[in-house]
């Protein structure tokens, strides 16, 4: 996602209609009392609530409104959908195996802290990994074993919420991926700020993870 200066370049953009609505209502507002706050028509927060290309500074006064001393909403916030760059990221681990975790530090906030949940069993897996850097390193040694092991992510679904997107996946052997029994059911939550993934967990069950990483070895 491109800095928020880049895209000043732009006229207009249109917001995540689901997360600003979301968002009013968290409020406790309507369309109308939005429309107070940040001064303008009620119409413009219905145009932007559709989905319809509002300006620049119009998002960055409906951020600052929105926000609160708990949770700061930043401008990327209300025009990035991260179900949708879930989807890409997916698909780019789906597609590009030997140059996926490379690339995906693209979507990673400077910031990105990694959780790993079901991690005791699985060596040189802290549990908890911070920066872009280290967040990276850790990436790439579980997908290394997965790639090695020529193993397969599949029957991927997800589901999200504002800036939450919850994935639940397979993993499985490449030659035995129609096999239930020797798939380890894997869920990874992410969270989204800026347009970029600054909070990743990972679930999975550690001694079904090595039983299967095991596999051709």
């Amino acid at each position: 996602f491109k800095d928020w200066k880049e895209l000043a370049r732009k006229t207009a953009l249109p917001c995540n209609r689901d997360h600003l609505q979301q968002l009013r209502r968290s409020k406790g507002w309507t369309q109308a009392q939005l429309a107070r706050v940040v001064g303008y028509s009620e119409r413009l927060i219905s145009k932007a609530e559709t989905g319809h290309p509002i300006s620049l500074e119009t998002i960055e006064n409906l951020a600052e409104a929105l926000s609160s001393s708990d949770k700061i909403i930043y401008p990327e916030d209300l025009v990035v959908d991260p179900l949708l760059k879930t989807r890409e990221i997916i698909l780019l681990l789906q597609n590009s195996r030997s140059t996926a975790v490379e690339n995906i530090q693209l979507w990673l906030d400077e910031d990105v802290e990694l959780r790993l949940v079901g991690h005791r069993k699985i060596k040189q897996c802290p549990p908890v990994s911070s920066g872009r850097t280290e967040v990276l390193s850790v990436l790439q040694y579980l997908w290394i074993e997965v790639s090695g092991n020529l193993l397969h992510l599949n029957d991927i679904h997800c589901v999200g919420t504002g800036t939450e997107v919850a994935i639940w996946s397979k993993l499985s052997p490449e030659l035995m991926r129609d096999d239930e029994s020797d798939a380890v059911q894997t869920c990874s939550l992410l969270n989204y700020r800026r347009g970029r993934v600054w909070r990743i967990e990972i679930m999975l069950d550690a001694s079904a993870w090595h039983t299967l990483t095991a596999v051709g070895r």
